[in-house]
């Protein structure tokens, strides 16, 4: 500024001191040709004020090259894959299984398998001795039958189930001490004294049908935990053909007790199912229901592989237990616990 201001005070002097001077033919406003020659003057002085495109400072782009540079940097974080969860999973074919493919989200599945079932108890006729099954009347023999379950999902939360099992129980026993037999299954009209030594040929066709409605009260990909409320039918055929050591006043030695029951009972309970990895899953669960002279109650638990979407297996065990007191309908006092282990081929749908 400084250096303008001397240049502008050397021009001003110098017209006014040519003009002292000079001639005074010579017009007042001329100035010699050569008065400037010695002073410096600034060609930005007389210089075109109009900015050219490279004198100007804003076209220069090198300030906000580094910015537009560096933008591209957070698109590139956020396209970065976040994990398999964010990923649209392709279908998967028949023999391969997935986590959430487990027969907690199936939309239904069938299960048939063979089930090895005990019977532990007693029975006590109105009127007669207490006969326990596997000491007096030897029913110690574990009975093959078969289990059958379907399920299906009626809703997103809900599920319909209904399971088919049947047990046969049979042997032949000698009585140890004298007994007062009034009949097994069918009361007799008058109670027979069976002294020790008799025998006892028992058969007990057992047959349950079983069905509930199970809805989600809790449901991830781990665990399920689900109220369940329902029924159990159960049919016997039952026989006895008792032989007395002493034949006198009973029809030659020999008779027959037989009888055909069918009894009901609704049930509440619980169910819970855990996925314990990729193939393996788990679950337990509890029902029962009862009243003044009759009470059940049944449980069981399970392990599962699923080796695809279709296809399974189920090895579980379950107990049913019966106490039913004599009353108008019923002629005998019962306590029995049936336990039993199945394996199944789980079919999914």
């Amino acid at each position: 500024m400084k250096h303008i201001l001397s240049q502008l005070f050397a021009v001003i002097f110098a017209f006014t001191g040519a003009s002292l001077f000079a001639d005074e033919r010579a017009p007042i406003n001329t100035v010699p040709k050569d008065a400037l020659k010695d002073f410096p003057v600034s060609k930005s002085l007389f210089a075109d004020p109009t900015p050219t495109k490279s004198a100007s400072k804003p076209e220069s782009k090198p300030d906000t090259q580094p910015e537009t540079s560096e933008a591209p940097a957070k698109p590139k974080t956020e396209k970065v894959r976040l994990g398999p969860r964010r990923q649209v999973e392709p279908e998967l074919r028949d023999d391969e299984v997935h986590p959430s493919l487990t027969s907690m989200n199936r939309l239904g599945e069938l299960r048939v398998g063979t089930r090895f079932a005990s019977l532990f108890g007693d029975i006590t006729p109105i009127g007669g001795t207490k006969l326990d099954f596997r000491d007096d009347l030897q029913l110690k023999e574990t009975s093959a039958g078969v289990a059958v379950d379907v399920e299906g999902q009626i809703s997103e939360a809900t599920h319909l189930g209904l399971s088919f099992t049947q047990n046969t129980f049979n042997a032949k026993a000698s009585i140890p001490r004298l007994t007062t037999y009034n009949g097994i299954f069918a009361t007799r009209r008058a109670s027979v004294q069976l002294p020790a030594g008799s025998q006892i040929t028992t058969k007990i066709d057992m047959a349950t049908v079983a069905g509930a409605i199970r809805y989600d009260l809790v449901k991830n990909d781990t665990v399920t935990f689900s109220s369940l409320c329902g029924f159990k039918v159960v049919f016997l055929d039952q026989e006895a053909t008792v032989s007395s050591a002493n034949s006198s006043g009973i029809n030659g030695g020999t008779f027959n007790d037989h009888a055909d029951r069918v009894g009901g009972t609704p049930l509440a309970g619980f169910d819970l199912r855990v996925q314990l990895g990729r193939h393996v899953y788990t679950g337990i669960s509890a029902s029962g229901f009862g009243w003044d002279h009759y009470t059940y109650a049944a449980a069981q638990g399970y392990v599962g592989v699923d080796f695809s979407k279709r296809w399974g297996l189920r090895l579980g065990v379950d107990a049913d237990f019966v106490q039913a007191k004599s009353s108008a309908s019923e002629t005998y006092d019962t306590n029995a616990i049936v336990p039993a282990g199945y394996l199944q081929l789980v079919m999914g749908f």
